[in-house]
């Protein structure tokens, strides 16, 4: 189950948004994950006794599943065995957390995308798989709290959690599993190695920049017209920053100057490039998920310019243009 802000940017995903040099393999295919490192397979046993037991098929820190599709990634449980991370996979546990007990007499699991809603979102997201904890998993700065909401980079790396399966919940299991994994609208991709400190290693981590081509988000390494810079979360209430009907003028004119300031940090080469910002639907916004995303683009002869690999800022260097 992913984040909101991963659900809303990408389509049906992305807070967190990658090409890879030495982590992309494609798309994970249909055919059925690998079954290396089975002895370390977790699974759901049969309870011997009445009493709860909260640690019921614990996962794993710091182990890696082969199959992170978009299906499995989007589900409530993940109960695949896991594999060697030297391997290809397409998801790494970065942390397995108890829940409150104050679930321990919860029938059912509960349900972030129905009848329990926003207040399980702010409990997994604010307390148990936060964004601040990833990121020193992946070895990046924190995001920083400005006046205006709490900027981050993008990038492809993107955090989905996993409750217990129905029946190991039923048998007692009370815990979440916080993992990590490549987020594109065509799906999510495997990667070998783990992600741990991945940051600290900056030829690497810019690979994991994440694009626009037209509609679709891919990878930077891929013929692309726009790249997604930086984002804004938690932004205090206030209008829709929109031109379209209910939209605020003002706010509008606001979140394209803060998009602009952010353009001028990201790339420091002397070239004419577009700058958009693109918020949160009015319903969402609305409901309080509040979010921006600044793209950087280049004009070309009929609009935007295609280009092949990430923009940021390294010296005068720029993209390759795309044919």
């Amino acid at each position: 189950m992913r984040t909101v802000l991963g659900k809303l940017m990408l389509g049906k995903l992305m807070p967190g948004a990658i090409a890879i040099a030495i982590v992309t393999s494609g798309c994970v295919g249909s055919n059925q994950p690998s079954t290396a490192g089975a002895e370390n397979e977790v699974r759901a046993t049969v309870p011997n006794t009445t009493m709860p037991d909260r640690s019921r098929s614990r996962p794993t820190a710091g182990s890696c599943r082969a199959d992170g599709r978009r299906e499995v990634a989007e589900s409530k449980d993940d109960p695949q065995p896991t594999v060697p991370c030297d391997q290809p996979h397409g998801l790494e546990t970065w942390k397995v957390a108890d829940l409150p007990e104050k679930w321990n007499d919860w029938p059912e699991r509960p349900d972030s995308d129905g009848r329990d809603g926003r207040a399980v979102y702010d409990e997994i997201e604010g307390s148990l798989c936060t964004q601040d904890e990833l990121d020193d998993f992946l070895g990046r700065p924190r995001r920083i709290a400005t006046d205006h909401g709490l900027r981050s980079e993008r990038s492809a790396i993107s955090s989905v959690w996993f409750f217990p399966t129905a029946a190991e919940w039923q048998a007692g299991a009370r815990w979440i599993r916080c993992d990590v994994g490549l987020a594109y609208d065509d799906d999510w991709r495997t990667a070998t190695g783990s992600f741990r400190d991945l940051a600290k290693d900056t030829a690497k981590y810019r690979w994991y920049s994440l694009c626009n081509d037209s509609t679709r988000v891919v990878p930077c390494t891929e013929a692309h017209t726009s790249e997604l810079i930086s984002a804004f979360e938690d932004i205090p209430p206030g209008g829709w920053p929109s031109t379209a009907a209910g939209g605020d003028a003002f706010s509008l004119a606001y979140w394209k100057a803060r998009c602009e300031e952010d353009a001028l940090a990201f790339i420091t080469a002397d070239v004419r490039r577009i700058v958009d910002m693109r918020p949160a639907s009015k319903d969402n916004w609305e409901k309080g998920y509040r979010w921006v995303v600044c793209a950087l683009s280049f004009e070309g002869k009929d609009g935007y310019q295609r280009t092949v690999g990430s923009a940021r800022a390294i010296g005068r260097q720029l993209p390759t243009l795309a044919p």
